[in-house]
């Protein structure tokens, strides 16, 4: 598995957190974890480039369950189906890979956010903790989200 890009110039992030992002209102399963994914939120705002891996980033590496399910080829494998969904979605000229470095934009947010809306991200997301809040985040139309939404802290 890929651990992710050691460059300064971009920012690792796995897959399916891509997903995570588009729901992501500054909850998570730690203060650090929180702390992690609020630098990737602004990396994102400062159009930033991301690195796309397919195994453990700067955000998870502060979960609660880094070892075991961070780690296995159920979440590899969920990261790929978070890109292919995201390609899907977005009907891009050049897929994105893991191992792609990738710009995303306030468009791109825009038409991911359909993923929750059309429940095509329930491929992706099935047996997530954070489901029902993600879930309520979407009814209420995306309210109170860190991701071009509220800056993070």
């Amino acid at each position: 598995m890929n651990t992710g890009n050691t460059r300064n110039d971009v920012t690792p992030i796995r897959g399916h957190h891509l997903i995570c992002m588009l729901t992501y209102m500054g909850e998570g399963y730690s203060k650090e974890f929180v702390e992690n994914m609020n630098a990737v939120v602004r990396a994102i705002h400062e159009k930033r480039a991301l690195h796309l891996v397919g195994g453990a980033d700067q955000i998870c590496r502060c979960c609660n369950s880094f070892s075991k399910l961070c780690v296995s080829k159920t979440m590899f494998d969920c990261d790929k189906g978070a890109v292919e969904l995201i390609n899907t979605v977005l009907n891009l000229e050049h897929p994105w890979t893991l191992g792609s470095d990738i710009n995303l934009s306030e468009s791109h947010i825009v038409n991911l956010r359909s993923v929750y809306l059309e429940r095509l991200h329930l491929s992706v997301c099935d047996g997530c903790r954070w489901l029902q809040l993600c879930r309520d985040c979407a009814q209420s139309g995306f309210k109170n989200v860190r991701l071009f939404g509220q800056q993070p802290e």
